[in-house]
């Protein structure tokens, strides 16, 4: 890869190449206003996810360990690198030589692919808690577990260790970026493999979830219509799952009990009747709470699948309206307005710091749990 590095790098490193282009100086400060603001909601949002699993054991699930990945991901880039590029941003130019920019830049495009993979892991993991449970348990529970976590990250370096020369520091965008022209035609098929491959497969997964949720929703509903006023068996379908125990959460369960509604009957019972009479009403009363139990168990089951597809699903938009504006003005860099490139990679760094909020706004688990660890601060405040 020798021959892909830009040659004034090679010779030395030219102070010169390492400012902002003077057209930015006016937004430099915009910029390092939102990279402030980043910085603080990412940083203390995923650190606070962190806690959270720490704090809360129904959190500790395969599934949520997938979830725990993609936020070291965040918290690497609003721990780290976000304030190594307000910096920059502040001081018109990176301050720490070439190889540290370098090693930014490998660093930056790491996390990024990283989340990609783990966005791409998690729709997978729900696919399969739709189409079977089973399946997914014996990947992600098992000794195959560590691979799906270490994965990620190990795929990331394999694919963008060996493109290590070809970072530089970019004037026009005021970061340390691949090199525009040095490093083509590899970073092209890079990139095309890692967003148009990962970002489809994605899309192709959330694709499939809704088709069979809707076709279990379909069929739930016909075996209503049908079983009216009947006690006919619930349909069989690997859709309907139990998310409490695929999520670790509890549904909300009636108060009522065989105990007490046996009680009751026979304190009803007792002024007159038969006992076989009491004994059958007994029963009946006992088979339509139970009924009653298994459809309210399913009912909020199939609530809690969906609301977690969903958060799963709305991170993947967030991901996709961050960073399409940045992959579109890069196709037309060469015309783009170089504060438009910078605005639309000014953009990108808030994919990192809006999924803890999605967290908390979606997830009843997580807003519980962020409760828990923030309870301490709020009493002693």
């Amino acid at each position: 890869m020798n021959g892909l590095c830009p040659s004034d790098w090679d010779n030395g490193t030219d102070l010169g190449n390492l400012t902002c282009h003077p057209s930015l100086s006016p937004y430099r400060y915009v910029g390092a206003s939102l990279g402030l603001v980043v910085t603080a909601l990412g940083g203390l949002g995923n650190l606070l996810t962190m806690l959270a699993f720490t704090a809360d054991p129904r959190l500790r699930t395969a599934f949520n360990r997938l979830v725990l990945n993609l936020t070291l991901a965040d918290l690497l880039y609003c721990s780290l690198l976000q304030p190594l590029t307000v910096h920059t941003y502040l001081r018109n130019g990176w301050a720490w030589g070439r190889d540290s920019c370098r090693l930014f830049g490998l660093m930056l495009f790491a996390s990024n692919l990283v989340s990609i993979l783990n966005m791409a892991a998690i729709a997978g993991a729900r696919y399969l808690l739709v189409s079977g449970p089973r399946r997914f348990h014996r990947l992600c529970s098992g000794r195959l577990g560590p691979v799906f976590l270490a994965g990620p990250w190990l795929l990331a370096l394999v694919l963008l260790a060996p493109f290590w020369c070809v970072f530089q520091f970019q004037p026009t965008v005021c970061t340390c970026s691949f090199h525009r022209t040095a490093g083509r035609p590899y970073t092209t098929i890079l990139h095309a493999a890692t967003f148009g491959l990962g970002l489809g497969s994605i899309g192709t997964f959330y694709l499939l979830i809704h088709r069979r949720l809707r076709a279990t929703g379909q069929a739930l509903r016909s075996h209503r219509e049908l079983g009216a006023g009947t006690s006919l068996p619930p349909p069989s379908s690997s859709s309907t799952l139990s998310a409490a125990a695929l999520e670790g959460s509890q549904n909300e369960r009636s108060a009522i009990s065989p105990e007490a509604v046996s009680g009751g009957s026979a304190v009803e019972g007792s002024g007159g009747g038969g006992e076989g009479e009491r004994d059958s009403g007994l029963r009946r009363m006992t088979a339509r709470w139970k009924r009653r139990r298994r459809r309210q168990g399913r009912r909020g089951s199939e609530v809690e699948f969906r609301r977690v597809t969903t958060m799963c699903f709305s991170v993947f938009l967030v991901y996709l309206a961050c960073y399409l504006p940045f992959c579109l003005v890069h196709l037309a860099e060469s015309r783009a307005p170089y504060v438009l490139q910078m605005l639309a990679g000014n953009l990108t760094w808030f994919n990192s710091c809006i999924n803890p909020i999605l967290y908390a706004a979606m997830n009843r688990q997580f807003k519980e749990a962020y409760r828990v660890v923030l309870s301490p601060f709020c009493a002693g405040s």
